[in-house]
């Protein structure tokens, strides 16, 4: 992935738009231990699993990913703030 953005004093880093479909490799290695907050807003994810590769998150945003089942976002007890907005979910319990 080129041209990402890591905002070292927020622990910030932007990934978004970028038609990505998982998280690469290169960019867990390289940034996986300090990233708190996460934006992959606007890509096309389907396997959220290296999403485990980030530690410390805290703050994940994934909206407008055309997800459509939360089995691609993996358990992640650390995080606290959980942007899913404009997805496709099916698999949401219903009221």
């Amino acid at each position: 992935m080129s041209a990402e953005v890591f905002e070292r004093s927020t622990g910030t880093l932007m990934a978004a738009f970028k038609n990505l479909r998982r998280v690469p490799s290169a960019v867990y290695k390289e940034y996986g231990e300090v990233v708190q907050i996460l934006n992959f807003k606007g890509n096309r994810l389907e396997d959220g699993k290296n999403l485990r590769r980030f530690p410390i998150l805290h703050t994940l945003v994934l909206d407008d990913n055309g997800l459509e089942s939360l089995d691609a976002v993996p358990s992640l007890p650390k995080v606290h703030t959980l942007w899913l907005n404009n997805n496709n979910f099916t698999d949401l319990p219903g009221e």
